[in-house]
């Protein structure tokens, strides 16, 4: 059951992703994105254990929440560093920032409610603490391949 789950959500996943041709650079951030996304769903659908109807009705709830998310995100090539603004700039910035905020509480808030009627209160909860583990061991993943990576590089530059 629970690889029937496991492949319904991966199946979703990729059917919701759709390609186009872009630089090289762009391509192999979208295939990390898709691979690290694809191991979301199954870090989510193993620690949840959804039935085949609870994944039938959460997945699709859950993904336009995630899409909500995504968009509320600022574009990170519009990052300035804090030297270079005025403090004008800064004020607005700031209440950006908070209006931001606001608006992911909000979404948050309205997709809880959602997802409460899809899953028990008790899943939901647990949704939230599984997604952050899934955060904490892919930074703690992402650290261990750097490091790993600089000792590599390290020993090619001798």
């Amino acid at each position: 059951m629970k690889i029937l789950n496991l492949c319904f959500a991966l199946l979703f996943s990729i059917s919701c992703i759709a390609q186009e041709e872009r630089p090289d650079r762009e391509n192999r951030r979208d295939r990390m994105e898709e691979r690290l996304e694809a191991q979301k769903i199954a870090f989510i659908t193993k620690g949840l254990d959804l039935s085949t109807e609870e994944a039938q009705k959460f997945w699709p709830v859950y993904n336009d929440y995630q899409a909500e998310m995504k968009a509320l995100k600022p574009d990170r090539k519009s990052r300035e560093r804090a030297e270079d603004i005025s403090s004008a700039e800064a004020d607005k910035k700031l209440s950006e920032m908070m209006m931001a905020k606001r608006k992911a509480l909000d979404v948050e808030e309205k997709y809880l409610a959602k997802m409460k009627t899809v899953l028990s209160s008790e899943k939901v909860l647990k949704l939230f603490h599984i997604e952050h583990r899934f955060k904490r061991e892919m930074l703690s993943k992402l650290k261990r391949h750097r490091k790993e990576d600089g000792k590599r590089r390290g020993k090619m530059d001798k």
